[in-house]
């Protein structure tokens, strides 16, 4: 003869009913599979008490746990990329603009150096016409000392005449 194993309310609780007897099922176990035999009669396969639902939520807790280092990781590792490509960028366009700076300041030396030749050409010439300048006064001065003369010796040429 074959057992059946049915399921029975008893109480507001549950209870298995086995060969003619209903058994009572504690009040914190949880029927999680049932099935049925070849009768059709149903059968209990698995029962789990609360304490086996309190470690399937321990578990599901360690797997979430688990799964959320796991995307820190990837994470992690996808900004560390992302990071270096942007450190790449970043030291090409510092070489970039160092470059650019030290050909300003080539730029600024040369600069520099054409200033100084205009500042003593500069210099140079207005020397030259500074001198110029003495000499015309002197040419000037002298020129008048030789009219001064000159009348003098048509004054005196007119008074002996």
């Amino acid at each position: 003869m074959r057992r059946t194993i049915g399921i029975k309310r008893v109480n507001c609780f549950k209870g298995i009913f086995v060969n003619g007897r209903i058994r009572p099922i504690e009040k914190s176990a949880r029927l999680t599979k049932m099935g049925y035999d070849k009768n059709g009669r149903t059968r209990i396969w698995i029962i789990f008490r609360k304490e086996a639902g309190v470690l399937i939520i321990v578990y599901l807790s360690l797997a979430l746990i688990v799964l959320a280092i796991a995307s820190f990781v990837v994470s992690a590792f996808r900004t560390i990329k992302m990071i270096k490509g942007s450190l790449v960028d970043f030291s090409k366009t510092a070489a970039k603009i160092r470059k650019r700076i030290e050909g300003i300041i080539k730029e600024k030396n040369q600069l520099t150096k054409n200033i100084e030749n205009i500042q003593q050409d500069f210099y140079q010439k207005k020397e030259k016409v500074q001198d110029a300048v003495l000499r015309v006064q002197s040419v000037k001065i002298s020129l008048q000392e030789a009219l001064y003369k000159a009348k003098e010796i048509f004054k005196s040429a007119r008074e002996r005449a």
